[in-house]
């Protein structure tokens, strides 16, 4: 079949998801389907504003867009989808060489995103499972700074029954341990950060960075080159074509270019309307790590009713930013220090 294809152009088998064939016998071609590639495009814009793969599986059920086989989707499903090359325009071969040129549902720029935003996902073990903890590498020891993580502190009654404590610990790592063994429930602190999410910054926009392509033709370019790199040296028009394609990759790099630029943009809805559509810790922890929120946690001690000199020590709940994500730091820089502040 793949020889087939790179003889005659004209497909054969079963279409990706996206397309359909297409054209007479023997000169078949792939085009977009408007519904699915429509459905794509909005997926693809839905994952690099940090939807998991899990909550847009969901998404396509619910708008009643099944699978290429009829069937509801799961998160393998769609990755393979996500990652198939012929969203950018090229039917390939297990080696990556071309075997059919199709129209592009992605252009070049959307498509690297795409494939580099599941390449660092996968770098940290793909999908993210439901019982992910939201806080874990959010919340941080206002003690000694140390990461903290959940734990499960049960007891055990006497029928031989657990019952479940789950907290907050300063924890460490393995070379360095945590010494200050801070602790705090978890529940309440995740009830402290859902009423931080839903009162305080709820009215807030929300933004995100976005990408101005600049024009330096480099999409043209790269197909170009791509098509020098895959010229095959025993056709007769070999020379011919590698001459022409030299020459259109020689006036695509004449022209004049405007650089790449990212700026943030309003996304249309505020910080608590996207809060509200999360449904998991999972996809929660995405988010507050995509604000670059930090939040400094720290158990403090009731005064001692029997020491006169007993102060006690309050308990510290901080929301801070990092200055580099530049999506809270006008919000949280007038708040009071219990509430926020911005590092």
């Amino acid at each position: 079949m793949q020889e087939h294809l790179r003889n005659t152009k004209s497909f054969v088998g079963r279409p990706p998801f996206g397309y359909v064939i297409a054209g007479e016998a023997k000169a078949k071609i792939l085009v977009p389907d408007p519904v699915q590639a429509d459905a794509i495009c909005t997926v693809v814009a839905l994952y690099l504003t940090g939807k998991s793969l899990r909550w847009l599986c969901a998404y396509l059920d619910a708008e009643g867009i099944p699978t290429r086989r009829g069937g509801s989707w799961v998160p393998k499903t769609l990755s393979e989808v996500l990652r198939n090359p012929v969203l950018a325009g090229r039917q390939v071969n297990g080696k990556g060489r071309t075997l059919l040129k199709v129209p592009p549902i992605l252009d070049q720029d959307t498509w690297r995103k795409l494939q580099a935003e599941m390449d660092r996902k996968a770098s940290k073990k793909g999908v993210a499972q439901a019982g992910t903890a939201m806080l874990g590498g959010v919340a941080v020891c206002a003690k000694c700074g140390g990461p903290m993580y959940r734990l499960n502190a049960y007891n055990t009654r006497k029928d031989g029954t657990k019952i479940d404590l789950f907290y907050m610990r300063c924890w460490g790592t393995s070379t360095e341990p945590s010494r200050c063994k801070n602790m705090y429930p978890l529940e309440e602190l995740e009830a402290r950060v859902e009423r931080f999410m839903t009162t305080t910054l709820a009215r807030w926009p929300r933004y995100e960075m976005v990408t101005v392509p600049g024009h330096g033709h480099e999409e043209e370019i790269y197909e170009v080159e791509r098509d020098l790199r895959e010229l095959d040296f025993d056709d007769p028009d070999f020379t011919a074509k590698q001459v022409a394609l030299l020459a259109e990759r020689a006036r695509l790099r004449a022209l004049p270019s405007v650089p790449a630029f990212s700026e943030r943009r309003a996304t249309g809805d505020t910080i608590g309307e996207h809060w509200a559509t999360l449904k998991t810790d999972a996809e929660k922890r995405e988010f507050l790590q995509l604000l670059g929120m930090v939040i400094r946690v720290r158990r403090g001690k009731p005064r001692d009713e029997a020491d006169p000199f007993s102060e006690g020590i309050p308990d510290i709940v901080s929301f801070e930013t990092s200055t580099a994500s530049g999506f809270l730091d006008e919000f949280l820089r007038d708040l009071p220090q219990e509430q926020g502040a911005v590092s």
